[in-house]
């Protein structure tokens, strides 16, 4: 790539990334605002000759003559300068945006040949860990990250509350007098709150084991076919430009970034935990049919139609794996 890159419009960039990438290529210091001034003179001369007509007489000693009177007629005349000076100053502040800086980093990148693209899987192999990249995708969430969105710490607590109530609500008539239902509804009352609490807890380590809050896992997917490659791409909450970062899954977008591992196949969903990694990928699979199966015998059927219509209005398969090949990218900028 040597043509000069276009102008780009991102919604993710690490300013940081960005001006240490900048500093080391041109081994100076980041200049962030600039000061220019502009002095500018101009003097200019303007001559005027002012005179008229003039008769004198004056009274002379001429030679052997005496005292007599000379008249002298002729024109009188004087010229007038005027000297004009002024002086100008014209200031400039200049300041450098964040896109200004992503434009010279990946122009000095191509320049310098230290930019690799990558199109499908047959680039991705080839790619080398620690090297720049950019690449096009569209981007999906990871999916468990993306359940943990909607199943909340207080979610949880609140729907293993609810149930845990409505179980104790199936045993009020085995009670005929009030003292005992009393007691047993404030028994049901206290174990529905501690179940709640600790559901919550382990909802809130569950989701400090995927790191949630702070970053979030995109899967890029390059080409097309057989030439298809999965890039995961591990984004910092923090550094996206838009307040929302689901942005990124709205279309296609630019990514670049640098390279942390290099082509694995068939990756874990749950390699990146630091507890949950334990867990083989056959037990997960094995914990998804299973709950799969759970919501098939909760589901009601959609009357008037076979047992399995609800299937194609819910999509209840979940992947323990990253199909095929993928490589792990810490993006820099995002971009259209």
């Amino acid at each position: 790539m040597t043509d000069t890159p276009p102008p780009t419009v991102s919604i993710y960039q690490n300013a940081d990334h960005v001006a240490g990438i900048l500093q080391q290529l041109y081994r100076e210091p980041l200049i962030e605002a600039e000061r220019r001034e502009q002095a500018a003179e101009a003097s200019g001369t303007t001559e005027k000759e002012r005179g008229g007509s003039a008769n004198l007489k004056a009274k002379a000693g001429l030679a052997g003559i005496g005292s007599a009177e000379a008249a002298f007629g002729g024109q009188l005349g004087r010229t007038v300068s005027d000297v004009n000076a002024s002086a100008s100053k014209l200031v400039r502040n200049f300041t450098y945006s964040q896109a200004y800086y992503l434009y010279l980093v990946r122009d000095q990148l191509a320049q310098r040949s230290q930019l690799r693209q990558v199109v499908g899987a047959s680039d991705a192999d080839a790619v080398q860990i620690g090297e720049f990249v950019e690449f096009k995708a569209a981007f999906r969430a990871n999916e468990m990250t993306a359940l943990l969105d909607l199943l909340t710490p207080d979610l949880i607590a609140e729907i293993t509350y609810y149930v845990t109530r409505s179980d104790g609500v199936k045993k009020f008539d085995a009670y005929d007098d009030f003292e005992g239902l009393r007691v047993f509804s404030e028994k049901n009352e206290i174990t529905a709150r501690m179940r709640a609490e600790l559901a919550r807890e382990v909802a809130r380590a569950v989701r400090t084991d995927f790191r949630a809050e702070k970053t979030r896992e995109f899967y890029g997917t390059i080409g097309a076919g057989d030439d298809c490659v999965t890039a995961i791409t591990l984004c910092d909450v923090g550094q996206f430009v838009v307040e929302d970062e689901d942005r990124i899954l709205d279309g296609q977008w630019t990514v670049l970034g640098k390279v942390t591992s290099s082509v694995d196949h068939d990756i874990p969903i749950l390699q990146r935990n630091k507890v949950l990694d334990r867990a083989k990928p056959e037990g997960v699979d094995h914990l998804l049919e299973e709950l799969r199966k759970t919501v098939d015998r909760q589901t009601d059927k959609l009357p008037g139609e076979d047992a399995d219509a609800y299937s194609d209005m819910f999509d209840l398969e979940f992947e323990s794996r990253v199909a095929g090949p993928s490589f792990r990218v810490v993006p820099i900028a995002v971009y259209v």
